[in-house]
């Protein structure tokens, strides 16, 4: 049996993916730049190769013995059409039988978007292909970029309006690639997967601070306040730019859809968010949940 190639294995949805295909009992190569975090994830149970999409170098054994592929870009990252490209022809090279790459819902809007760029040039390579398109994660509260504003502070910043969000769960998503891997009826698909429901910033909030035993607000600030505040935090300015066009579309009330993909594709219907939190907080805040 050939493997399975995992690009991103120790990331949030790559490691879910990983764990899933285990479970599966199926051969799986996940590929990691940083093999210490992988071991503290409990993936030094698989065949774990050193994989950076800037070292060409590291193609070669990443590659070797795969049919399957899955893409995962760095969160954020405007290059990521350049930074993906040649592998993605090593893939094309090699002959590979199924590509799924982690795009995002809504990057079919314009043809500019990185992801979208991505998606695209798979697509006119003529293998088959599934692009699974998910909405913002439920995990950004938690464990993403959020998470030290909601679980320090007890506040969400973001120039976010009143609009609402379909947030999904990492675990819904790890699922889905996780069926399209391993099973048939999925080439040359694409896939926009959502959660059960749409939220605005302050019913997210209002949930958290139900669940967390703490006071959870949202503060609707402007893009300059937002971009203030990352710049103080050091990141770099083509990140901002990225960051604040996440947020424009749900402002405008454009990211509230909702989809039956997951259901159709695990048989079940995608976790809410209070369900998300719930385990969470079992997981992570034992003296919360048993109080």
């Amino acid at each position: 049996m050939k493997n399975i190639l995992i690009i991103g294995a120790t990331g949030n949805v790559g490691s879910k993916v990983v764990r899933s295909l285990i479970k599966r009992k199926r051969s799986i190569k996940a590929a990691v730049r940083n093999f210490k975090k992988a071991e503290k994830l409990g993936l030094d149970d698989v065949d774990l190769v050193e994989f950076d999409y800037q070292k060409s170098e590291t193609f070669k054994n990443a590659f070797n013995d795969v049919d399957k592929v899955l893409f995962i870009a760095p969160p954020l990252d405007s290059n990521a059409f350049n930074l993906l490209k040649p592998a993605i022809d090593f893939a094309i090279k090699k002959k590979t039988k199924h590509i799924v790459v982690l795009s995002a819902l809504g990057v079919d809007v314009s043809d500019e978007i990185p992801l979208r760029k991505i998606e695209l040039y798979v697509k006119s390579s003529g293998i088959p292909y599934t692009f699974v398109r998910p909405n913002s994660y439920m995990q950004n509260f938690t464990i993403g970029f959020l998470s030290q504003g909601v679980l320090e502070n007890g506040v969400i910043r973001l120039p976010a309006g009143n609009g609402k969000t379909s947030f999904i769960d990492a675990r819904d998503i790890a699922e889905v690639i996780a069926t399209i891997l391993t099973e048939k009826g999925h080439s040359n698909k694409e896939y926009n997967l959502t959660g059960p429901e749409a939220l605005d910033h302050n019913e997210i909030a209002s949930k958290l601070s139900d669940s967390l035993d703490k006071d959870v607000i949202y503060q609707d600030i402007s893009e300059e306040d937002l971009r203030e505040t990352l710049e103080t935090q050091g990141v770099p300015e083509d990140k901002i730019e990225f960051m604040l066009s996440l947020y424009r579309p749900v402002k405008g009330g454009f990211t509230g859809t909702l989809t039956n993909d997951v259901e159709r594709i695990i048989g079940r219907k995608p976790f809410f968010f209070d369900q998300f939190i719930r385990d969470f907080v079992e997981r992570t805040m034992p003296s919360i949940s048993n109080s």
